[in-house]
């Protein structure tokens, strides 16, 4: 174990790369800290080549098969903000001084982004952290710089590039920062790398661009080029090789890629017609259980598609395999495989009544409406946290819970459905992992079939639902337990709305207002807003002059007591305004938004 105290700032300069410390992943937190402490001096002041040497350190480091040391060394980067450091070096005025102003320079650029794309591959926390430095908004505006476009015939620019798409890609993958990829409009500035003559760019950007886009964008991802057909080659590449890896893409990687492209309902039958099913097929035959669970999710996905769906139930020796893979040592493989042969057999079975219809509906059978009982919650594991702790305290209350706790998904869905079937009240959690996984879809509209009552409640800041969930929601109101309210405030919201629906008593509703935070009482006058005549200044203040006749006997004490009303009891709000005032739907968000802006 070697380290070096930090030295000081005007003798880094003299330091020669030998005794630049060396990294020891293995070395306790305190330790290893202090030497990255070490490391981030000399990237600050020291000269190019000892910054360059530094680099290569970390890089060098990240390789660790342990996954404690992996974990100890992701923390010791975010802790000592490495990379924000990296990230300073790499600003600039003008991009062509970036690479051309001297070789050092555009070494040490290069280097940097090279190791970033690595340790981003492995380590979550620094991923994380660098988005929140602002890296992704960074990286991005560097996609888009033109005369790199112009010039990625040069290797420099070539790999640097690469290197910042993969990057990206990188950081998308293994963390959940989608907003920082939607700010940065992340997928669009992928877009025209899809028109590079090298492949490998093609489908770096491609995956990329999957990986950060919402469905509004993935319009963007399906053109006329055969985008699609090339990252399925390179898939059937990587299965014939013999590290399953083919131009530096992962067979992992090019199926997480697949996977949400096919997540989105207009890919799904694109996927299919560019050849996917052969491929898969090879896939399931190798013996490799992390690549056939991947690959079963990814089919899963694609059949909700009726015509996917029949396309495979139509190929036998694909039903075959699954059949044989659904009895698989492998919990993982056995649960995904069971969910896609359900969905399989399910899809081809149900019954349509008209096209537009977004789902089927079903109505539960007499059994199970005499034994509608419990309340089910459908979630993503990903956000077991919040929900295991709203599923304690309603089962304090006394509440019935139907939870799958403990992931059993493939093997309970008949369970699952007959969950559903006798379920009071269905709770649907919605996040973004929510809407990309193909169980918690076959939930969710499992529960609309069988015209099943349920609250939406939102548990990922920053999501908004789209596709899928986004049709599932509709007008639906959501209750917020993401973090961006406070948790009592939103718990009384839904013990408002448990009482509605009948599932708790008024003695539920009187409890609960002991763990609520109350609205402190503020004068009206603080709002400057007293009188009949203030509240009509405000509306016309907001433009909301056409709501003026609504308000005529409201002051500035009504109008505090509807803003406490929107948070107390949102639901009666809205049916307030849309029902007995008879605003429009443009009316009510124009005057909420400008209703939120008082007192804040």
């Amino acid at each position: 174990m070697f380290s070096i105290k930090p030295p000081k700032d005007q003798d880094i300069r003299k330091l020669t790369v030998d005794v630049i410390p060396t990294i020891d992943i293995n070395a306790e937190r305190q330790t290893l800290c202090s030497t990255l402490e070490t490391i981030n001096s000399i990237l600050r002041h020291g000269e190019s080549h000892q910054k360059l040497e530094c680099v290569e350190r970390i890089m060098l480091a990240v390789y660790i098969d342990d996954t404690k040391q992996s974990k100890n060394f992701d923390k010791a980067l975010v802790k000592t903000k490495v990379f924000e450091t990296m990230l300073e070096l790499m600003k600039f005025k003008d991009y062509n001084d970036l690479l051309f102003k001297d070789d050092e320079t555009r070494d040490l650029n290069i280097g940097i982004v090279s190791c970033t794309m690595n340790v981003t591959n492995f380590l979550k926390g620094v991923g994380v952290a660098i988005a929140e430095a602002g890296g992704i908004s960074f990286l991005t505006d560097i996609c888009r710089f033109k005369p790199f476009l112009d010039k990625l015939e040069n290797e420099h620019i070539y790999s640097f590039i690469l290197s910042v798409v993969a990057t990206l890609h990188n950081i998308a993958r293994l963390t959940s920062v989608p907003q920082y990829f939607s700010d940065s409009k992340t997928a669009e500035a992928m877009v025209p790398f899809f028109d590079c003559k090298d492949e490998r760019l093609k489908i770096y950007a491609f995956i990329g661009a999957a990986q950060t886009c919402n469905d509004s964008e993935i319009h963007m991802l399906v053109d006329t080029k055969g985008v699609i057909s090339s990252i399925l080659k390179y898939l059937k590449k990587a299965t014939e090789s013999f590290n399953y890896c083919y131009g530096g893409a992962e067979l992992k990687e090019l199926l997480d890629g697949i996977e949400k492209l096919a997540s989105a309902d207009p890919n799904k039958k694109k996927i299919l017609e560019a050849g996917a099913l052969p491929i898969f097929q090879t896939i399931f035959n190798l013996d490799k259980p992390e690549e056939q669970t991947l690959t079963a999710r990814v089919l899963w996905t694609m059949t909700f598609d009726d015509d996917v769906a029949k396309e495979v139930k139509a190929s036998k020796a694909l039903l075959d395999k699954l059949e044989i893979l659904s009895k698989s040592s492998d919990k993982a493989v056995r649960s995904n495989v069971k969910g896609l042969l359900y969905n399989i057999d399910h899809r081809c079975k149900k019954k349509v009544k008209a096209k537009h219809q977004f789902f089927a509906e079903q109505k539960p059978s007499k059994a199970a409406k005499q034994q509608e009982k419990h309340l089910f919650i459908s979630y993503s594991w990903k956000e077991k946290e919040i929900v295991l702790k709203l599923k304690d305290l309603l089962q304090d209350k006394g509440l019935p819970i139907w939870i799958d706790t403990e992931q059993m998904r493939g093997s309970t869905l008949q369970a699952m459905a007959e969950a559903v079937e006798n379920a009071a009240l269905v709770l649907i959690c919605m996040s973004e992992s929510y809407k990309h996984s193909p169980n918690c879809r076959l939930e969710s509209e499992y529960t609309y079939r069988c015209g099943k009552e349920y609250i939406p409640l939102m548990v990922q800041k920053y999501y908004k639902p789209d596709g899928w969930l986004g049709a599932l929601l509709g007008t639906k109101l959501f209750i917020d337990f993401s973090g961006k309210y406070q948790f009592d405030q939103k718990w009384n919201e839904l013990i408002k709305e448990l009482q509605a629906h009948k599932m708790l008593g008024k003695e539920a509703i009187e409890e609960t207002a002991i763990v609520a935070t109350p609205v402190q009482a503020t004068s009206s006058t603080k709002l400057k807003i007293s009188t009949i005549d203030d509240v009509k200044q405000w509306l016309i203040s907001n433009n909301l002059e056409k709501c003026c006749h609504h308000f005529e006997d409201v002051n500035g004490e009504g109008l505090l007591q509807l803003k406490y009303m929107r948070h107390d009891a949102p639901e009666f709000y809205f049916k307030t305004l849309s029902r007995k005032l008879k605003l429009s739907v443009g009316e009510i968000l124009n005057f909420t938004a400008a209703l939120e802006k008082l007192l804040d």
